[in-house]
């Protein structure tokens, strides 16, 4: 059997899931994901690369500040890790019985 490729969740890590689900919220800096995700700016660095590379998230500058957002694509993708993750936190929930 061949093996499953994940190409994109292999090459964007956990790091860029955090950082497109920290974006869910709106638009950030490098720093912001410095600050939430506690780790140096090389690894946010790698995974910014990767997510730009897979057209999940632009870059813009406004004055000296550079800012980051997701693009619809990466609002789509997004939305199903989000859905995804919604789906295992609610099957960890105590089942009542009647």
């Amino acid at each position: 059997m061949e093996r499953l490729r994940l190409n994109m969740l292999e090459e964007v890590g956990e790091t860029g899931i955090k950082i497109l689900l920290h974006l869910y919220k709106g638009r950030s800096k490098l720093t912001d994901f410095k600050k939430e995700l506690g780790m140096g700016y090389s690894g946010i660095y790698n995974a910014v690369a990767m997510l730009l590379k897979h057209d999940l998230i632009t870059e813009y500058n406004e004055g000296k500040a550079r800012y980051f957002e997701l693009t619809p694509l990466g609002k789509q993708v997004t939305a199903k890790i989000w859905e995804a993750e919604q789906l295992v936190r609610d099957s960890k929930k105590p089942h009542s019985s009647k």
